[in-house]
């Protein structure tokens, strides 16, 4: 039977009382030693590595270096092999079980110099444990439930971070800090909030340590540090620096947490159903806001999908009824159709009889704790989950493991190039663009007086415009009273000249809006361009942008504020509006002043954030975005950013360094990527068709041509995701057949004219995967049709 921890505090019900609170750990070489490699080996520290990388790459005559040196050494040849070597060294195959009496300590925070996957191993997702999962903040940005997770930086890298060097360098603490500003922000600000413990440090340390001090204040919470054996030099320093010294081996500091005793909590009283992870709240748990809000184009809320202000239209039954018939469901259709509004009103409904899960989007750590929760349970789970693009992982994830049934939502020019390996068997489709004129006129009605028009257009041209241009976009054209967007338009002209500071702040919510995420007070306040500056700033330019933002609700957010723009809708005409030289300078100030790491759901904003559309009105100079771009890729070294500057190249028609970026990408890509082979076939197009208009005998264009054909028809014949690839390619074939009468042009015509037919007929299947595609392959299919008539080629 093991003794009692042997952990030296002199302060241990100080210790023990902080234990109670959120707190903070960061944690150092020397925290890591219980855990063992596929060598079986402890995980190295300090000079134990530097022998390894010896030993390793026979470097014998390098051994009088320190392990930053020869690290350096390493880096400069031999990049990928070490890389390799330190991935397979720190990746942790033998976990002790010990670590897990963490999991009961509420960890808000963990920052780490190592660049081990110890943390992962200890905080993740287990069936019949509602711990905290890690989240990531390198890979996932800001969470939106900061109190279910905990928030992970690793300083120096870590090895489940693919094609990234890790950190070896002197002051490591330090250096990090001082290449990162937001993280420097951000760490002083919880090392204020809650008890932090540092483990895993010796006296060496003390100086990047003592780097970390702010002198400008003083704690009024504890810092712990824990040291391996006593030192009274070592303990007089720390504690000068305002630490509580603790003395033990890690193993110690473990049992001394496992064997506290925790304080009597009263039970969380519960109603009889089981809460899992993003329930949907039933009506009595819902907070009301005005009905005019949402039809002036506010994000939907619970409210609103309970409101029977709110029509429900024949398509809530539709896909009810795909429900019943055990199908996953997308709802697909343009921006401002209905989606989101009609997921709410279905998931409200159906959650009066069984529990219903919904998400804006899932995270991967998400995802294992859905998985945890539900994992043994009798029923399948229901997930519903806005924002399909930005979740595809974790759905397949959720319907392999658990066997989830899934209803989503998603943009059609989105939906155009999503793959889905889990639910394609058994996915039924439903278009919210198209809408029936009894809906219409049940939706027109129930518009609040005060803000329609008395005498709207013709109902077939609303029906019209809704299916081409959005439900939202044809009621404001129609229905609505004109003077609203006018009044806004003239009110955001008047917001910029009266206060610059807090219309910027705006018009980056209405970017970050677009990008499908939502601001941060972390993010505002490393955005304003002051200084000097103090939290108080921030709520200071939030009330004077007033109506325009507003707080978001997150479920137990009490780690920090959150806002988005009161209205999407409106929100695209302050894009719209906004003038490029002032989008240039906010475009610019965001992505140099806002870390990627304060980013909320950072991975599903960067989708969006470096599309060619934004930096085209950011950088109407050429030279001025393609530095953009190349400070991008600096940074990432990533085939999709590549891929963004060469779009935005060539719409800039600046070919010849777009070329470049699109084989820099397909490299990067290995080929292997369809839609970065798309774009290298649009660009081989844009880049010769003008040249043919002006000279027809262009051989190098014409051959030009031929390839993007080529890569097109390859794409169409070997990609799942065919239509995204076949609607380019008739495009292209039109806009070819009409300067050449050809056998090139007659065989691409027929080739696109068969395989539209086929896409017209599977998208005439009812709830078809391209049933949601019909109008837009019927306009092509007659075009295609008609070339092909005026050629005789066809009767």
């Amino acid at each position: 039977m093991e003794g009692k921890a042997v952990l030296n505090v002199s302060e241990s019900g100080l210790l023990s009382a902080d234990f109670v609170r959120g707190v903070n750990l960061f944690l150092g070489a020397g925290f890591s030693t219980l855990a063992k490699n596929r060598f079986t080996k402890s995980l190295p520290v300090g000079d134990g590595l530097k022998d390894l990388l010896v030993k390793e790459f026979n470097l014998e005559p390098y051994a009088s270096l320190d392990l930053a040196g020869l690290y350096a050494v390493l880096l400069a040849d031999r990049r990928d092999a070490l890389r390799d070597f330190l991935a397979k060294t720190f990746t942790v195959t033998d976990y002790d079980s010990r670590y897990d009496a963490l999991r009961s300590l509420e960890v808000e925070f963990l920052y780490t110099t190592n660049i081990d996957d110890l943390p992962f191993k200890i905080f993740d997702a287990r069936g019949g444990d509602d711990k905290r999962v890690l989240h990531d903040l390198t890979l996932y940005g800001a969470p939106r439930q900061p109190s279910e997770v905990v928030q992970f930086i690793p300083l120096h890298g870590n090895v489940r971070h693919e094609d990234s060097d890790f950190l070896f360098t002197p002051g490591q603490i330090a250096s990090a800090f001082a290449s990162d500003r937001q993280t420097w922000y951000v760490f002083q600000r919880e090392l204020q909030a809650r008890p932090t413990f540092f483990l895993g440090y010796g006296m060496r340390d003390a100086g990047v340590l003592q780097a970390l001090q702010d002198g400008s204040s003083r704690s009024l919470v504890n810092r712990w540090i824990l040291l391996r054996r006593h030192d009274e030099a070592a303990s007089a320093l720390y504690t000068s620096l305002g630490f509580h010294v603790i003395v033990g081996e890690a193993e110690d500091f473990l049992k001394f947490v496992a064997d506290r005793t925790n304080p009597v909590t009263p039970a969380v009283v519960r109603s009889g159903r089981q809460i899992f992870t993003g329930q949907v709240p039933n009506i009595a748990e819902v907070a009301q806001r005005p009905i005019r809000n949402f039809f002036l184009g506010a994000e939907p809320e619970w409210s609103d999908a309970y409101s029977s202000q709110v029509v429900r239209r024949r398509i809530n039954s539709a896909v009810k009824n795909s429900i019943f018939n055990g199908k996953h469901v997308a709802i697909v259709g343009l921006p401002l159709s209905g989606k989101t509004t009609i997921l709410k009103q279905v998931a409200a409904e159906l959650a009066a009889d069984r529990p219903i899960l919904y998400f804006d989007r899932i995270t991967n750590p998400q995802a294992d704790k859905i998985v945890a929760e539900h994992h043994g349970q009798a029923g399948k789970a229901l997930i519903f989950v806005d924002n399909l693009i930005d979740s595809r992982d974790p759905i397949d994830l959720l319907v392999n493991k658990i066997g989830a049934q899934i209803v989503c939502a998603e943009q059609s020019i989105y939906f155009d190039s999503v793959g889905l390996r889990s639910m394609q068997a058994r996915l039924d489709v439903h278009s919210s663009s198209d809408i029936l004129i009894q809906d219409l006129q049940r939706i027109i009605d129930s518009i609040p007086v005060d803000i329609r028009r008395w005498h709207p257009d013709e109902i077939d041209m609303v029906e019209y415009d809704s299916s081409e241009l959005g439900l939202f976009e044809s009621f404001r054209r129609h229905v609505m009273d004109e003077n609203l967007t006018s009044r806004f338009r003239s009110k955001l002209a008047e917001f910029e000249a009266k206060d610059s500071e807090a219309f910027d702040v705006y018009i980056m919510a209405c970017y970050v809006a677009a990008c499908r995420t939502i601001v941060s007070f972390d993010m505002i306040y490393t955005y304003l361009p002051k200084h000097r500056k103090e939290y108080g700033d921030v709520y200071d330019v939030i009330r004077r942008i007033d109506s325009f933002l507003v707080e978001v609700d997150l479920a137990n957010d009490s780690d920090q504020d959150h806002f988005s723009v009161r209205s999407g809708a409106l929100a695209r005409v302050a894009l719209r509006e906004c003038s490029s030289r002032s989008f240039g300078r906010i475009f610019e100030r965001f992505h140099t002043s806002v870390s990627t790491r304060l980013i909320v759901d950072y991975p599903v904003f960067r989708r969006y954030a470096y599309d060619n559309d934004f930096a085209r009105k950011a950088f109407p100079r050429v030279e001025d975005g393609q530095r953009f771009y190349e400070r991008l890729v600096r940074s990432t070294d990533n085939a999709y950013d590549y891929q963004h500057g060469a779009i935005y190249l060539s719409k800039m028609k600046s070919f010849t360094e777009a070329f470049s970026w699109i084989d820099t990408a397909l490299s990067k890509s290995r080929g292997r990527v369809f839609s970065i082979r798309n774009t290298h076939a649009r660009i081989l197009f844009e880049a010769n068709i003008d040249v043919l208009k002006r000279n027809v005998r262009d051989n190098t264009a014409l051959q030009g041509i031929k390839e993007s054909m080529d890569v097109l028809q390859g794409c169409i014949k070997n990609d799942a995701r065919r239509s995204y690839h076949l609607l380019r390619y008739s495009d292209q074939a039109i806009q070819y057949a009409e300067i050449m009468s050809d056998q090139n042009s007659l065989d691409w015509l027929r080739h696109a004219y068969e395989n539209l037919q086929q896409m017209v007929d599977q998208a005439t299947v009812s709830q078809s995967r391209e049933s949601y595609n019909l109008r837009k392959y019927r306009k092509l299919y007659s075009e295609v049709r008609l070339a092909l008539i005026s050629r005789k080629a066809l009767s």
